[in-house]
């Protein structure tokens, strides 16, 4: 209701740009919640929950929470989030997502929604590796988008395994100290420098969580059940929405 309240009075568009992510609410292995779990990352083994969420890119309204255990898979949250917003009356036009979300289902589900996504190429692939270690100075169509980083639009690709019958733009980054990455989209219409620009919304996202965590102490959960301290995170996460819905209608009044 709260969302509808925000796309009634003009603060949020019916159609949508969005990023989409998760985050680990950790916690001690001794503590005693329930339904926490445990599971290996990067090398490194995390006790605790999960958290997704979906955010709106230009007012940074949350669009989407779910609070689950930590081994509810990345790829499978992707639709139903979806969903939910076009439920609401919401158009989704474009979303950015990183490597936990990819899916064979997800990508073809995009794509018929005709909805634009923005993600990063999985580099560990052989394939994937050696495409963008082949991009360098010499490459035609080489642009410098700021100091020390330039970026590179190849061939069209395919991605095999998950999206056989599209070819997807590839636009490798390459950086100044730092290895080489590649994003991947769906969309016809951008240009290279507004398509690496559009991916960059994930500091946006990552500084929301940073935000929830540190100053809404989301990670703190108050209670041992499962259900209470969802109702927490839910209550929670609506005050931030509370918080934005006030930037955006009362301080934005020249009088206030």
């Amino acid at each position: 209701r709260h969302l509808k309240g925000l796309r009634r009075r003009a603060l949020l568009p019916k159609n949508l740009q969005a990023y989409f992510d998760s985050t680990l609410i950790e916690k001690s292995p001794n503590s005693s919640f329930e339904q926490a779990g445990w599971i290996k990352m990067r090398g490194k083994s995390i006790y605790g929950f999960k958290l997704f969420l979906m955010i709106d890119i230009a007012t940074k309204t949350l669009l989407y929470v779910r609070f689950t255990t930590i081994d509810q898979a990345d790829a499978t949250e992707l639709i139903p989030a979806v969903e939910t917003l076009h439920r609401l009356g919401f158009r989704l036009t474009r979303l950015g997502f990183d490597r936990g979300f990819w899916s064979g289902d997800n990508f073809k589900f995009l794509q018929r929604k005709k909805i634009t996504f923005f993600t990063v190429l999985k580099n560990y692939q052989q394939e994937h590796r050696e495409l963008i270690a082949q991009v360098n100075s010499r490459t035609s169509g080489r642009q410098c988008l700021k100091p020390g980083v330039w970026i590179t639009e190849i061939e069209p690709i395919h991605l095999n395994t998950y999206f056989t019958t599209k070819t997807l733009r590839c636009i490798v980054v390459r950086q100044k100290g730092c290895a080489p990455w590649a994003v991947i989209t769906n969309d016809t219409q951008l240009s290279k420098t507004e398509i690496i620009q559009f991916y960059d919304h994930r500091n946006l996202v990552e500084k929301a969580i940073e935000e929830l965590k540190n100053d809404y102490a989301i990670q703190k959960l108050p209670r041992k059940a499962f259900l209470e301290n969802t109702a927490y995170i839910l209550l929670t996460l609506w005050s931030f929405n509370l918080m934005v819905d006030y930037k955006l209608s009362v301080l934005q009044e020249k009088h206030t």
